[in-house]
């Protein structure tokens, strides 16, 4: 089973970022490279990756097919590339820091961790590569709450579930504090709520509502969906609140 990951890098925004080129040539790696019809996958020789190396391509085609479906429209996608790597330590060797998963959207490059303990499901960092380039670059927390949205749960958890959970626990965040503070708080807690919220503005007013929001904010939300984001906030909490009030087996302490 392949599984999204906590804490997966968010879409780099810097001006710099690494290409295709820069990471395959990076010193002490020695890379296995294969493909697929919309991505060259790159895995370390003797790694987990290279012996999953036939599971991750299945994966990364069956996603970008899922992020295509979120998004509304097919459109022929640039082909992208991904490099696998076994720890976090590998990461950081290759990239300069440490993180599970992260996208370059301008370059089109992808890095995960694959090893006998996990694999990261392409969906998440897929969704912003794409999404970014056809939509540009939003709020933080919309475009991580996509994301989650796009892979379908949060550890296994369905979204709108594990948010109530999180609002009888007392660590519900606003739609102010996930706009204004999302980076402040723990991935945890804002990441499954801002996919539940997501979740909520996609399947009650459509992927324009979404699309809007990504490109202009909560100004975009209300010219599209003829409400503000405080009528919104209510009515995905009065959904939370139909959501059966039973102990989860999520640990969201740092």
């Amino acid at each position: 089973m392949l599984l999204g990951l906590v804490l997966a890098g968010c879409a780099l925004t810097t001006a710099r970022q690494p290409g295709p080129d820069d990471l395959a040539k990076k010193t002490g790696f020695d890379w296995r490279a294969d493909s697929t019809a919309h991505f060259v996958v790159y895995a370390e020789r003797g790694s987990e990756g290279e012996r999953r190396l036939e599971e991750v391509k299945r994966d990364v085609e069956a996603s970008l097919v899922r992020v295509n479906r979120v998004l509304g429209a097919h459109q022929e996608e640039p082909r992208a590339t991904i490099f696998l790597v076994d720890s976090r330590d590998r990461m950081r060797a290759l990239i300069g820091h440490e993180t599970n998963g992260i996208a370059f959207f301008k370059t089109r490059t992808l890095c995960y961790i694959v090893n006998e303990r996990m694999m990261l499901s392409a969906t998440h960092e897929l969704l912003h590569v794409v999404a970014m380039n056809r939509w540009g670059t939003p709020e933080r927390w919309v475009n991580e709450g996509l994301a989650v949205y796009a892979t379908g749960n949060w550890h296994g958890h369905d979204l709108h579930r594990l948010a109530a959970f999180l609002g009888r626990e007392g660590v519900q965040l606003s739609w102010d504090e996930l706009t204004r503070s999302f980076s402040r708080h723990n991935d945890l807690i804002t990441y499954p709520q801002a996919g539940s919220l997501i979740g909520f503005i996609y399947e009650t007013y459509g992927v324009e509502a979404v699309e809007a929001l990504w490109k202009d904010g909560a100004g975009g939300l209300q010219r599209v969906t003829g409400t503000t984001p405080d009528v919104i906030e209510a009515s995905w909490k009065a959904r939370l609140a139909q959501e059966p009030a039973e102990a989860m087996d999520y640990t969201y302490a740092p």
